[in-house]
């Protein structure tokens, strides 16, 4: 039964700028269709609540399932970038829903993955990106924060972690004095302080003091803008690089990947970073375990906002299991 025969669903992408909806069925494969998708801005609304009523208006739908960036454990739901917090229960009486299932943001992009299509996809130099996903695939994203998660089964499960917040490791000379230089002012360096938005600011600014010289405050996209002119801006995206390249690397090692998906907001504004023979040798540098890595491949999302799809998908999935 597809879910259009029981009124369908919503999925909803949440952030912290924006709302992203659509109305979701099925297709006779079990795909998510998607349709009536409108993004809205969360500064025009008071509450999830009034923003939610704005998109719905009288048609309710059965099922819902929400990718939220912010915390999703428990039944009280806080956004992290923006001041806006709901009851599940609350939710689930107020709009009619027979059920609403609330996961992470970038749990959700994670479920788009095996839904993607060719188009969707921009392979990095490597191994040819395969037709089908392998058993095991890792996901890693920069952007606001450092998402992490894995695929298995070949996509039919997705595993969220908080590999994150592991542990920066060096992996030579210069990390090991970015290492240091940053451990003068923090008790903890983890992947996410530097690769994430404001990690890009973090590497500005401290490379800019290992060089002996003050500079001004930027923002991550204006650092990213100017590394095609400014040497420093330059030198901060080839060091990003080179540290998403080696937390793919450990990432790949540690959950015995056979493909590498790379998401976030970030990765599509350097993919020409991304796209080196630097990179790849940097991603397979890994001693007694080169032989392996040179032969997993890697892989950036091309398609904008997959969370909105990857939501979609975990409605269908949840209600195909519930028959």
């Amino acid at each position: 039964m597809a879910l259009s025969d029981r009124g369908g669903g919503l999925a909803a992408d949440v952030g912290g700028t924006n709302v992203r909806f659509a109305r979701v069925t099925s297709d006779e494969s079990g795909r998510p269709v998607l349709s009536d998708e409108r993004v809205l801005a969360g500064a025009d609304f008071r509450d999830f609540e009034s923003c939610l009523e704005a998109y719905l208006g009288g048609d309710r739908p059965a099922r819902a399932v929400f990718g939220i960036a912010g915390s999703v454990g428990g039944g009280r739901i806080r956004l992290t970038n923006r001041d806006w917090s709901f009851s599940v229960e609350d939710l689930e009486q107020r709009f009619g829903l027979q059920s609403l299932e609330i996961i992470n943001d970038f749990a959700a992009i994670a479920y788009a993955v095996p839904v993607l299509e060719a188009d969707d996809w921009r392979p990095l130099p490597g191994p040819a990106w395969p037709a089908a996903l392998p058993d095991r695939v890792s996901v890693i994203g920069p952007g606001t924060g450092l998402g992490v998660a894995m695929l298995v089964d070949g996509g039919a499960r997705v595993v969220p972690t908080e590999a994150g917040h592991t542990t920066f490791a060096p992996a030579d000379r210069d990390d090991l004095a970015l290492l240091d230089h940053l451990l003068r002012t923090r008790d903890h360096v983890s992947r996410e302080t530097l690769l994430s938005g404001r990690g890009i600011e973090t590497l500005y600014q401290t490379l800019a003091a290992m060089d002996g010289r003050a500079t001004p405050s930027r923002t991550a996209a204006e650092i990213v803008a100017a590394a095609t002119g400014e040497d420093l801006a330059r030198r901060t995206i080839e060091r990003f690089a080179d540290l998403l390249a080696s937390a793919l690397g450990d990432l790949a090692l540690a959950q015995g990947a056979q493909a590498v998906v790379v998401a976030g907001g970030i990765p599509p504004r350097i993919a020409g970073h991304l796209e080196t023979p630097r990179f790849r040798a940097r991603f397979e540098a890994r001693g007694p375990a080169a032989g392996d890595m040179a032969r997993i491949p890697i892989a950036l999302i091309a398609r904008p906002e997959p969370g909105l799809l990857g939501a979609a998908r975990r409605l269908v999935s949840s209600w195909a299991a519930d028959l």
